[in-house]
C-alpha cells in the first residue's frame, strides 16, 4: 500500500471510522498506523484514546 493513497483515504475517514478502530486494535503497528490519521487530522481526543489502548 502507498502511503499517499493511504493518507488519502485517512482524511477522509470520520471520527467515529477512527475511534471504531481505535477500539479493535489488535497489534502495535495497527496503533502507529492509526496514531499517524488522529496526528494527521490533529484531534486531541482519538490520541488520547490512542495511548490509554497502547
Amino acid at each position: 500500500m502507498e502511503w499517499d493513497d493511504f493518507y488519502e483515504r485517512a482524511e477522509n475517514w470520520s471520527k467515529s471510522t477512527l475511534s471504531q478502530r481505535i477500539s479493535s486494535l489488535k497489534t502495535i503497528g495497527e496503533a502507529w498506523e492509526i496514531s499517524d490519521i488522529a496526528e494527521l487530522i490533529k484531534d486531541q481526543e482519538l490520541n488520547a484514546k490512542l495511548i490509554k489502548k497502547v
